[in-house]
């Protein structure tokens, strides 16, 4: 989960509180996870923009 949050923080650093902890939250799931860390760049920036 550390590196899925160290991504977060490089790709928004920006993120206000609620979002950022919403995706803490999310990363909890493995499933949830494993397809955030599978996904391209864009893609990631994308996921986080829909919380």
């Amino acid at each position: 989960m550390s590196r899925a949050i160290s991504i977060l923080d490089e790709i928004a650093p920006d993120l206000d509180d609620e979002r950022y902890l919403k995706a803490f939250e999310r990363f909890r799931d493995e499933n949830i996870h494993n397809d955030f860390m599978s996904l391209a760049l864009t893609r990631k920036k994308a996921w986080v923009a829909s919380l």
